[in-house]
């Protein structure tokens, strides 16, 4: 799981198998997804978390107050945990690796793609066959492509499929280029 540490690994992993026990996947995966996306929207939120000073019940309170009680009971019990064990800074983690690990298990997997300029088309199902090819002893059923637009690149591509990554950017070529330039192989190294 390229990506995501060990601590928020071994939490998601434990809030997966608690979920699953009491058939309440479906229901902590739609709390972690709002939750993700309010914490990666919000740094307010991010360092409420992050922040020694503040004090647990606080931390609590807010984090009730910030999702209306719209949480499920699973998934208001863990945060209580975790913040109570003071690993309040790792949620975003713990929280991303959740939904990695569910999509996982029911054959989504994400593959994210860095471009100069936007897909086609053509492009986007050139990357679905990589990706699959790839993925193909993982037991795909659905791949997600998630694109980023990065100019710098110049040209080409970089995917990210689970833990590989195949870089075919022009910035990348040119640095490979740069870099056996400047390697002398006729100048002997004292």
């Amino acid at each position: 799981m390229a990506g995501h540490n060990k601590i928020g690994i071994r939490y998601a992993q434990a809030l997966a198998g608690l979920a699953g026990e009491r058939n309440e996947t479906d229901a902590a995966y739609a709390d972690m997804k709002s939750f993700v996306a309010a914490f990666d929207g919000s740094g307010d939120l991010r360092t409420m978390l992050k922040s020694p000073v503040i004090k647990a019940d606080t931390k609590i309170a807010a984090l009730k107050a910030v999702f209306g009680g719209t949480l499920s009971p699973i998934t208001q019990l863990f945060f209580d945990k975790i913040v109570r064990e003071q690993r309040e800074k790792y949620l975003g983690e713990m929280a991303k690796s959740f939904l990695h690990q569910v999509d996982v298990s029911k054959g989504i997997y994400t593959v994210r793609v860095k471009t100069a300029a936007p897909l086609n088309a053509e492009n986007r199902a050139k990357i679905q066959q990589l990706a699959k090819a790839e993925l193909s002893a993982a037991g795909v059923k659905e791949i997600h492509i998630e694109e980023t637009v990065d100019p710098s690149l110049i040209g080409g591509f970089i995917v990210t499929v689970d833990d590989k990554q195949i870089d075919t950017s022009f910035s990348h070529k040119l640095k490979e280029l740069e870099r056996t330039f400047s390697e002398n192989i006729y100048v002997k190294n004292f």
